[in-house]
């Protein structure tokens, strides 16, 4: 199928001081939900940041990479957030990843088809959605803000699908290269982002499917949730991700 390379369209300037400025990257289609067109239009960003809308046929992780070409020709900015086109940022939620001051900062997400999955995970297997910010071994790019010192380190492509056969794809892939680099992913469970499906998918939302399907420990209001994830739903839940 013939495909469109991302549109190189300049990036739209605006923002808010107290911040460094970066680039917020859109990888999307020709057409975009228009609550999220609205909410990403709300964002507060620091002065001299840009949004940038890449559009076109193809996959995220080449949308993406060439959101990092237009990061690397701005030497002022000095962090990339990706948000993709069917997320619901708070209009603070990149301030509030900035204020991190981590390598790697991304925001509590879930997937928008049952289990409703957060899209975060680490090797012990289990987070506490109540307690935070936590280091992860690697979060969904859904809303994912990047320090420009971990773009330098790392080398082109930085995002690519694996030939591997499972959940790892281009995110799961940019994570493992961050934390072989030496660099830490810190999530922010209080930084909600929702996922519009038919439905906004939130943590309200995801826990009462949990609840319903007894997959959840103890709750989510102050007691700890247990580590959602495929491999141990694949037998209750036949809804594709």
């Amino acid at each position: 199928m013939k495909t469109r390379k991302p549109s190189s369209r300049k990036p739209e300037r605006r923002g808010s001081g107290g911040a460094l400025p970066g680039l917020v990257c859109i990888p999307c289609q020709e057409t975009m939900l228009t609550a999220s067109v609205v909410a990403l239009e709300k964002l507060v960003l620091p002065a001299g940041s840009a949004r940038s809308k890449l559009r076109g046929d193809d996959a995220a992780a080449p949308k993406r990479n060439h959101g990092i070409g237009q990061l690397l020709e701005n030497p002022s900015w000095r962090w990339v957030c990706f948000i993709d086109s069917d997320m619901m940022p708070a209009p603070d939620a990149v301030m509030r990843l900035l204020a991190l001051r981590a390598p790697v900062a991304a925001a509590l997400m879930f997937a928008r088809r049952p289990p409703f999955c957060h899209e975060l995970g680490r090797a012990s297997g289990e987070v506490d959605l109540t307690r935070g910010p936590f280091e992860v071994d690697w979060a969904g790019a859904g809303c994912l803000l990047v320090r420009r010192q971990v773009i330098e380190a790392l080398s082109a492509p930085w995002f690519e699908y694996p030939d591997t056969v499972g959940r790892r794809n281009d995110d799961l892939v940019f994570c493992e290269k961050v934390r072989r680099a030496g660099f830490k992913i810190v999530v922010d469970p209080s930084v909600v982002v929702g996922h519009l499906g038919r439905i906004e998918i939130d943590l309200a939302t995801a826990s009462a499917f949990w609840r319903a399907w007894g997959l959840e420990v103890e709750g989510v209001n102050g007691k700890r949730v247990a580590m959602v994830g495929p491999d141990s739903l694949r037998e209750l839940v036949t809804a594709p991700r």
